[in-house]
């Protein structure tokens, strides 16, 4: 005995395929905030950022004006051949 066909109304979505919500306002809101934060928070990162390394190179600058004969490691103390 053959199937009927469903109508156009009942056919079942095409394999693969998802619903899709449309999100509230307040899910909007909230993301809105969400986002301003990580903003906030990388800026601050990339802001401590730049000054820790302008911090380790006047270290630099100031380790070789005040020390300019700063004893290095020779090759047998390193573990290195001569």
């Amino acid at each position: 005995m053959p199937k009927e066909p469903k109508p156009a109304s009942q056919k079942a979505p095409p394999a693969g395929t998802r619903s899709v919500t449309v999100p509230g306002p307040e899910d909007l809101e909230h993301a809105k905030e969400d986002a301003l934060l990580q903003l906030r928070i990388g800026r601050s990162a990339h802001v401590y950022t730049i000054i820790v390394s302008a911090l380790l190179a006047l270290d630099g600058v100031l380790l070789l004006l005040f020390y300019p004969s700063l004893p290095s490691l020779g090759a047998h103390t390193t573990g290195g051949r001569r």
